[in-house]
């Protein structure tokens, strides 16, 4: 590895650049790299594992159950493209990109123990912030389909680690699809897909169009 590669490392994982684009541009090296970020979360996540959680009463308005197709493919994509992948495509303010991405650790704060009980889960929420920041940084540049996939296979081997709880086990590897919620939870996964979908296309469009711009100006 060059000096060069170390230093664009150190460079991308510095959370002060967290809204430009990486250093190298290859899917590769952003793979590298959030896998790196997912370890130092799961390290987290042990030393953590045993923080307090404080239980409280809360009548859900629906529950999505946690199942496999649940947290490997509607709950990545949608709280990718939610949380940075719209925020980033269609913003141009720091600050707001940043409020935006910050609901996201608070979000896992508040973990749900059934449809009426939640928990405040500080784990959850430790645990989310090393990552939050190289998620900007992988939807800045392009690449947000890397976020989507190493964020499920996160939430696979979490899960896999929770099946010490016999109830929770059996739970996520139920797919049922019988709740009055899903079809509405799966219509607007797939329409969140759409939309950043759009949104990224018409913004490395306008991108392109002022670096011609540029060009022709120099």
């Amino acid at each position: 590895m060059t000096n060069q590669e170390i230093k664009n490392i150190i460079y991308d994982l510095n959370p002060k650049n967290c809204l430009s684009k990486f250093q190298n541009p290859s899917p590769r090296y952003a793979f590298e790299l959030v896998v790196i970020c997912y370890g130092i979360t799961i390290l987290i996540s042990v030393v953590t594992q045993d923080l307090p959680t404080v239980s409280f009463h809360k009548e859900v308005l629906f529950h999505i159950p946690i199942n496999i197709f649940n947290s490997t493919i509607l709950n990545p994509i949608l709280e990718e493209i939610l949380f940075f992948g719209i925020p980033i495509s269609l913003v141009n303010n720091p600050i707001v990109i940043l409020s935006i991405g910050f609901l996201w650790p608070i979000f896992h704060l508040f973990a749900p123990m059934n449809v009426e009980t939640f928990s405040l889960s500080l784990n959850a929420f430790i645990v989310t912030l090393p990552i939050l920041f190289i998620h900007f940084k992988i939807w800045k540049s392009g690449l947000g389909w890397i976020s989507i996939v190493v964020h499920a296979g996160y939430n696979v081997v979490s899960n896999l680690v929770n099946c010490n709880d016999i109830a929770i086990c059996s739970q996520f590897n139920n797919n049922n699809f019988d709740f009055p919620e899903f079809y509405i939870y799966l219509g607007i996964t797939a329409l969140s897909v759409v939309v950043v979908y759009y949104l990224q296309r018409r913004k490395e469009e306008n991108e392109y169009v002022k670096k011609i711009l540029r060009k022709q100006n120099q």
